[in-house]
């Protein structure tokens, strides 16, 4: 079985779905740690936080 870390994963998913992704997180009150990675993905890319 591959394993696969959060952040490759994060990696493969386009601009859109990323931001996507990062507020429904915030909507659904997941982990902070887990909003804090794609928030860290979003700023590595240099897109605007979606918050």
């Amino acid at each position: 079985m591959e394993v696969f870390s959060i952040n490759t994963s994060l990696g493969i998913l386009s601009d859109e779905d990323l931001v996507n992704v990062y507020s429904k997180a915030l909507n659904y009150n997941l982990d902070t740690r887990f909003v804090d990675l794609i928030l860290e993905e979003i700023l590595r890319r240099g897109l605007k936080d979606a918050s």
